[in-house]
């Protein structure tokens, strides 16, 4: 916070931080703007 002046919290568990957020954005992942990382991801679901 002190370099960033974003505004943080230092989690209790962040392992589960981490998994709860990916789960988060994998719910959102067909509403993305399309990007480097989207392309990919459909060139791979084109591939299958």
């Amino acid at each position: 916070m002190e370099h960033t002046g974003i505004q943080t919290t230092l989690a209790d568990d962040p392992d589960s931080c981490v998994a709860y957020g990916c789960g988060k954005s994998l719910e959102w992942i067909n509403h993305m703007q399309e990007g480097p990382i989207n392309i990919a991801r459909r060139r791979i679901m084109l591939e299958r």
